[in-house]
């Protein structure tokens, strides 16, 4: 269903812009007004307006602890009724209902970049304090469900089961399982502009110029892992975000938080506003159970540092690193290695958890001809398996191994597998590992 609201969405903004085009505007403020407003009727008619759910598309202001932040939102999702300023049509909304803040742009250049990001920054940091100082005072303890594989992708780690067990990480982990929760609880930032940069070359460009420029001038905090945009759009082209809102992203083990897409935009930002509703809400949406997905070239490497008891983020900029390949990729199950296939099996007969400092283990590896570290890294790399203590266990609740004549496969999209298997007339063999 996503794919068909997206067509409808890019069809609108395009006939509005169209006819914005045909009238030239020499009064620059109306004419952002009128990008502005084009954004909030088409999010609101053909964005989440098919969810039944108590969602509104407004501009205004965020209030934290009945003090109003001083930065006017272009336009921001929020949930139910706000407090109206006065007679205009701006509008007052507590912190904890407003879910993405959206910075609009008729064209988009390097000082646009700088002044739309800071802009967000300011804000995200000041709705950062907030978080802060709400779960350091225990008004507030964050779930970490939503968050804990993705801490596990990005550690080789279990995360812990409840906040409070943060302080018992290491202070490197501490950081990532932090970020993480930040950039969930707050509101999503998304700078949409319809024009600018005529190459992904040069949204690329402008945007590691941006991040270079902040970080060599010591502002550290406004390039920070959770204060960086979820999405920033430039006509057919897209830096989305990889800490799983919806887009995860990984190179050789390590975090992609910033990477660039082309074409599909109109479903790329759908995505991500689909991914905020549905977490919120603890509802399905109709995402559909098509295999396409989008081409995401690495433009920013997060690896967790530290030294002594303090930890930060490195970051590592990939200038040239474009994948010059379709706009959109499909799908496919991991493939499983005859070690990865043996060790499922063993996974099973142990109830889930396997002992890596154990000799069976070590002996499993050298009948695969690895070492034990090779094997563990196998593993983690995969994304279904980490590390608990001395043991391997299971990321998912549910991971399913499915062998046919040919190959054999390991995922716990199991429902996504099953549409993969029947587009090509597949009937594996399949066996299920289930955590009760």
């Amino acid at each position: 269903m996503i794919e068909s609201v997206a067509q409808i969405l890019e069809a609108f903004i395009e006939i509005e812009r169209e006819r914005l085009e045909e009238l030239k505007m020499p009064h620059n403020p109306t004419l952002g007004e009128a990008y502005e407003k084009l954004i909030e009727i088409g999010l609101q008619d053909y964005g989440v307006k098919c969810f039944n759910l108590d969602l509104r598309v407004v501009s205004g202001f965020i209030e934290i602890e009945g003090e109003l932040v001083k930065h006017q939102i272009d336009c921001m999702l929020v949930v139910g009724e706000g407090k109206r300023y006065g007679l205009t049509e701006k509008y007052i909304y507590d912190v904890s209902k407003v879910l993405i803040i959206f910075e609009v742009k008729k064209k988009l250049t390097p000082k646009e970049i700088d002044k739309a990001v800071t802009h967000l920054s300011s804000l995200t940091k000041r709705c950062s304090d907030y978080f802060v100082k709400q779960t350091d005072g225990n008004e507030l303890s964050p779930d970490l469900s939503v968050v804990k594989n993705f801490y596990a992708h990005i550690t080789s780690k279990v995360s812990p089961d409840t906040y409070k067990d943060i302080y018992c990480l290491e202070p490197k982990d501490q950081i990532v399982l932090f970020s993480l929760l930040q950039d969930h609880a707050l509101p999503l930032r998304i700078i949409h502009s319809f024009e600018g940069y005529k190459t992904e070359r040069g949204l690329r460009k402008a945007y590691l110029d941006y991040v270079e420029n902040t970080y060599n001038s010591k502002e550290y905090w406004r390039v920070s892992v959770p204060n960086l945009p979820n999405l920033i759009t430039s006509g057919e082209f897209a830096i989305v975000k990889g800490t799983g809102q919806p887009y995860f992203i990984q190179v050789d083990g390590k975090l992609i938080v910033s990477a660039s897409t082309k074409g599909n935009i109109a479903r790329v930002m759908l995505e991500v506003i689909w991914i905020k509703v549905s977490r919120y809400f603890k509802v399905q949406l109709p995402w559909g159970d098509d295999l396409e997905q989008e081409t995401l070239s690495p433009l920013v490497r997060a690896i967790p540092r530290q030294e002594h008891s303090a930890a930060g983020w490195e970051y590592r900029l990939y200038h040239h690193d474009l994948l010059c390949a379709d706009q959109s990729l499909e799908w496919k199950p991991y493939v499983a290695s005859k070690f990865m296939q043996e060790f499922f099996m063993e996974f099973l007969v142990n109830g889930g958890a396997i002992d890596c400092t154990n000799k069976s283990f070590v002996n499993l590896c050298r009948r695969n001809d690895l070492s034990r570290e090779d094997g563990l890294r196998q593993l983690t790399e995969s994304l279904l398996f980490a590390k608990k203590n001395d043991y391997m266990v299971s990321v998912y609740n549910h991971v399913v191994m499915a062998e046919t004549s040919s190959d054999c496969y390991i995922t716990h999209d199991y429902k996504r597998f099953q549409t993969w298997c029947k587009k090509y007339s597949i009937k594996p063999f399949v066996t299920n590992f289930t955590h009760i």
